[in-house]
């Protein structure tokens, strides 16, 4: 997430989620400003703990693929290999993310590209896992399964590049988030096409979803994001005295 996954929210997340809640990613770091010694993207990268560490999942955006190898080197160095991973935001739709020709801009623009991106990381800190988060491709109006197709060959070119799993926001660039529902059917269609783990991500607002969507889909696991930032406390109970968000 943009600015919403510091260590304190990821332990406060942790904390009432124990045994549901595995891995949790650090905000969407820019590899340029992290090389460029930013002090406060180094202090979301720095930010940890014993607990959270292990399985903390680092995650860059970028267009440029020397620069993301540099940066995620980095990210080993600094953290000294105290990480799950490092992922590489090919899904974020936000205006930032267009600025700087990132996120889900850089695969709609290039996906040559965005596979060049991922197999620089991967080459870069190997054995550390890397991985990518994407968007269901937007559709073609002269071809009703073109969105599906064109999902599963991004898919398919960034686990050929060497992305370890992928995680697949099953909405697209120009949806609304709170009033699209997920396409939770083609998310199945791409597990079904890969090799390695999917995680789907999107609308996943209670135990029960989580649970749906793994048995309706067979991914490998499920992401909350929103959900999390609304209330951190949205798969257990609050804490005594507090009040869950409206």
């Amino acid at each position: 997430m943009v600015w919403g996954s510091e260590l304190a929210f990821r332990m406060t997340c942790r904390s009432h989620s124990t045994n549901i809640l595995g891995l949790c990613y650090t905000p969407m770091l820019r590899s340029e400003k992290i090389l460029g010694g930013d002090v406060h993207e180094l202090h979301l990268l720095d930010e940890t703990c014993t607990f959270d560490a292990p399985t903390r999942v680092v995650q860059l955006c970028g267009a440029n693929p020397t620069v993301l190898a540099d940066a995620a080197r980095l990210v080993v160095q600094r953290t000294s290999g105290q990480i799950f991973g490092i992922d590489l935001n090919l899904g974020c739709p936000k205006d930032c993310a267009k600025k700087g020709g990132y996120g889900a801009f850089l695969v709609d623009r290039d996906v040559d590209l965005a596979s060049k991106c991922v197999a620089a990381m991967c080459e870069a800190v190997h054995p550390i896992p890397v991985s990518c988060k994407i968007r269901i491709a937007e559709d073609d109006e002269n071809d009703a399964t073109s969105s599906c197709d064109a999902t599963i060959n991004v898919a398919l070119r960034m686990q050929k590049a060497g992305a370890r799993w992928i995680t697949l926001h099953c909405r697209k660039r120009n949806d609304e988030t709170r009033s699209t529902l997920p396409n939770y059917a083609l998310g199945a269609n791409v597990v079904k096409a890969l090799s390695i783990p999917v995680v789907l991500n999107g609308g996943i607002d209670s135990v029960q979803k989580a649970r749906m969507v793994l048995k309706q889909t067979g991914c490998f696991a499920v992401m909350a994001a929103t959900s999390f930032l609304a209330d951190p406390f949205f798969l257990t109970n609050p804490p005594a005295g507090m009040k869950r968000c409206p």
